[in-house]
Order: C-alpha cells, then structure tokens, then sequence
C-alpha cells in the first residue's frame, strides 16, 4: 500500500515576500560577518601581524556558500514567532557560518582536499604560502597546523558569537 508524501507539494513559485526576507537575512549575516571579522582582524593585529592570514584564510571560506544552517536557523526563529528585524537570528546563523567553516576546514585536512569551493583549502593556501616563502622544515605540515588553528578560531568565534545571541 502506497502511503501519502511526507511534504506535500504545494506547487508554484516561492512568493516573492518571502524571497525578499531571506535575502535580507542573507544581507545582514554577511554583513555581520565581515564586520565581526574586521573586529577580530583589529584584535588580531594588535597582538601580531602574523596571525592575520588566519582570519584572511577565515574571510575567504566563509565569504561564500549557501548558508542554509543559518537559514534554517531563522526559519526556525520566524516559525517560533520570532520577529524578522530582530538581530539574534542573524547573529546565531553569523556562529553557525563560522562553525560550519570550522568543519569545512577540519574536514579538508582530514580528506587531503586540495580545493574548497574552487580555491585552494585552507591548509593548502598555508602549504603554498610556506612553499613560496622559502621558509625551513616541511610545507605540507605547516599548513596543516595553521589550518587547524584556523578551524579552532572559527570555533571560539562561534561560541562568542552563539552566547551573545
């Protein structure tokens, strides 16, 4: 016996109004993002100028992508009657973004993925910066160890981020 779809299919276009509102969100979270990451690039520098290629590496990954977590995250939050204008949402899918690329960086490491949204994975952009530098000892494993410092940033980010919110 055949039993009925689990989503029934409702059929047309996404109505317009609710287009708009997720791109709003999507707006202010890479807002939210680059700005939280223009903050932490300043405390960053002020403590050395060498740990900013973890936050370039860090800005570059999480420039991209679909950001479904943070949108099912405020779907989630307007289907519990949560206000769209209020900022929790936006920065509880900002700490959902950065722990997803903590998990996108661990995860290229883990499967010696060389390419990452069609660039080079963070762990290969710190191999060829070593390389290129001509710095001393092995390549591969420098930029391993720095891709998993920069995976472990984006987790303390999330954590800051998810307890404001």
């Amino acid at each position: 016996m055949l039993s009925a779809p689990a989503t029934p299919d409702q059929g047309g276009p996404v109505p317009d109004a609710i287009t708009a509102e997720q791109e709003r969100f999507r707006s202010s979270l890479t807002r939210t993002i680059e700005e939280f990451l223009a903050e932490q690039r300043d405390v960053l520098a002020a403590i050395s100028d060498e740990s900013l290629p973890l936050i370039a590496s860090i800005a570059t990954l999480t420039g991209g992508g679909k950001r479904m977590r943070a949108l099912l995250c405020y779907w989630g939050w307007r289907a519990a009657g949560g206000s769209p204008s209020s900022p929790a949402p936006v920065v509880a899918g900002t700490a959902l973004e950065f722990f997803q690329a903590a998990a996108l960086i661990h995860d290229d490491i883990i499967d010696r993925s060389d390419t990452r949204r069609g660039r080079p994975s963070v762990h290969r952009q710190f191999s060829g910066r070593h390389a290129d530098a001509g710095w001393h000892l092995d390549p591969e494993r420098f930029g391993v160890s720095a891709a998993i410092l920069a995976g472990d940033l984006c987790l303390a980010f999330s954590e800051e981020l998810f307890t404001a919110s």
